[in-house]
């Protein structure tokens, strides 16, 4: 009875089963093959627009899959690789640094 109620529910949930899988595995090639770098640095050039472009690809990334989780893993290492880029350094607000503090001998 258990079996055959959990392969009724395998066959529903084929589709998203599927979705989600395919969404890893492309997230699985783009992290490990330096795409999701190459796209990071080119987004981190737009500056104060990516606080725009951030959300923007998260959304994208749940209308595609269904599923924050599979975004995240598809687009996290993207968002991660625009925030640490050198333009995206360049290009944002840094507070300003501390006085250097005398050591008195």
């Amino acid at each position: 009875m258990a079996a055959a109620e959990w392969v009724a529910t395998v066959r529903e949930l084929r589709f998203a089963i599927l979705t989600v899988t395919s969404v890893l595995a492309l997230a699985y090639v783009m992290n490990l093959s330096g795409q999701a770098a190459t796209i990071g640095h080119f987004v981190a050039a737009a500056g104060a627009g990516l606080a725009f472009l951030s959300p923007v690809l998260g959304w994208f990334g749940v209308a595609v899959s269904g599923s924050d989780t599979s975004a995240n893993a598809l687009f996290g290492a993207l968002q991660v690789s625009a925030r640490t880029s050198p333009d995206s350094r360049r290009n944002s607000w840094r507070p300003p640094t501390a006085p250097a503090a005398c050591s008195a001998r």
